[in-house]
């Protein structure tokens, strides 16, 4: 039997209550092993639980607890808890970590495809290298909400992207989800040639009937960098595909919005970028529930934005004129990808101080290859060198965003330091929050 040594117990929780304490061994709630967190977390969850807990002299105790549902044990644990990350086997044919250059941080070439995480932190995941044991241990824990890398319904289709001959399982395992009571979030990785045409059409005709346990379908672009030598080969859509595109979307959209209330599916921000169309409204996107997707993360940006200056109220042109006589005159170099460059100026122009002047200046990404134009995979090599190539007399600090540095650590994905780039960078460098309130708060602040 597996056992999990406890090195904390929380003075005054339900296990204090009961007389657990620092050194013993958890061997069991309601009858059932604990493999790790996950377990914990959903059995210790309910009002009434029965655990056994090994003491230092290797007395068995068992322990019927009372408390409020949802309340939490109290509870900390050795390593043995610890979700440790379980690797992808698939070979995937649009894999991005298997075109990435050499010398990035480690941690990026790490090929995770753990359910686990996808329930505690939206990773997702494509359910292949569930076995049915593990597969059943889903069915009974209920997590929710997963997030599913579907790709193609159809099995032959996705077998061959995936590289997996498990891979055609997704219906069925998708359908016993569904029947369990279990909701997920899905995302179609869209290759040319491969799985869009009919086989999409397939997709989303076969996603839709797990209304209303699918929450959403998050249509991506692949994205391709110049290290492919040796992969399948792959392109980039074209801008006029990109419109045929949206417009079949749009139609599903359209029918899910009538029969359901929700258009389900959603267009990550780099379509309307390649097919030249504007972004939609916010009503498009309705909760953003694929934010973290880039699916809505530009229009959130301005909405955001555009919320605080009518809680200011300097979209009125006095009281506009009014404030930025306190500011003082400011000349902003801004650094972003290719991508967002265009949506970003024009939501500057509009919402920024009268006395504040502002270019967006686009990196083009040489380490990765140009047909990246994300900010978050801009390295500092590439914005130390490109922003030292431009005349920087005239302005007064250059403004990056956050997702081009690593949380917490400050570092760019080619291990560049923040500091680093401000040492190489005779501006002043300031980093912008993800929220259009730091945005908001960087123009209208001194």
């Amino acid at each position: 039997m597996l056992k999990h040594t406890i090195n904390k117990v929380v003075q005054g929780s339900a296990a204090w209550r009961s007389g657990i304490r620092k050194g013993d061994k958890l061997c069991s709630i309601n009858n059932e092993t604990i493999q790790d967190q996950i377990d914990y977390q959903a059995l210790s969850y309910g009002s009434k639980i029965d655990i056994v807990i090994e003491k230092p002299d290797n007395s068995t105790h068992h322990l019927p607890i009372i408390k409020a549902e949802g309340e939490a044990l109290g509870l900390s644990f050795d390593k043995s808890m610890d979700l440790n990350i379980k690797f992808c086997a698939n070979k995937c044919i649009f894999c991005f970590v298997d075109q990435m250059p050499k010398g990035l941080r480690k941690t990026l070439y790490v090929k995770d495809d753990d359910w686990r995480y996808s329930l505690m932190m939206g990773n997702y995941v494509t359910l292949t290298n569930v076995g049915e044991t593990e597969f059943e241990r889903i069915l009974k824990r209920k997590p929710s909400p997963l997030y599913i890398s579907v790709h193609a319904t159809d099995g032959d289709v996705r077998n061959m992207m995936l590289g997996n001959p498990t891979a055609n399982k997704i219906m069925d395992r998708l359908k016993k989800l569904a029947k369990n009571g279990i909701q997920f979030h899905t995302q179609i990785v869209l290759c040319p040639g491969i799985n869009d045409g009919e086989i999409l059409k397939k997709s989303l005709e076969d996603l839709i009937t797990f209304i209303p346990n699918i929450l959403s379908v998050a249509i991506v672009p692949v994205g391709l960098t110049k290290f492919r030598k040796g992969l399948y080969p792959l392109r980039t859509f074209t801008t006029f595909e990109a419109n045929d595109i949206i417009d079949l979307i749009a139609t599903f959209q359209e029918s899910c919005l009538k029969n359901f209330n929700t258009r389900l599916i959603y267009m990550a921000d780099e379509w309307f970028v390649l097919s030249k169309r504007p972004i939609p409204n916010e009503e498009y996107y309705e909760n953003y529930p694929q934010i973290e997707n880039g699916v809505g993360m530009l229009r959130l940006l301005e909405s955001q934005v555009k919320a605080i200056a009518t809680l200011e109220d300097t979209l009125n042109t006095n009281k506009k004129t009014e404030v930025s006589k306190n500011l003082k005159p400011k000349n902003i170099l801004i650094a972003t990808g290719v991508a967002a460059s265009h949506f970003l100026d024009k939501t500057i122009e509009k919402y920024k101080p009268i006395n504040m002047k502002h270019k967006v200046h686009e990196i083009i990404n040489y380490t990765f290859g140009e047909t990246v134009t994300v900010a978050a995979l801009i390295t500092g090599k590439d914005l130390i060198e490109q922003i030292n190539k431009l005349d920087l007399s005239q302005y007064d600090e250059l403004w990056i965003t956050e997702t081009m540095l690593r949380v917490n650590e400050k570092l760019f994905l080619d291990d560049i330091s923040l500091e680093e780039a401000r040492n190489k960078i005779t501006l002043p460098i300031k980093t912008i929050g993800l929220g259009g309130d730091s945005l908001y708060d960087a123009m209208w602040q001194n």
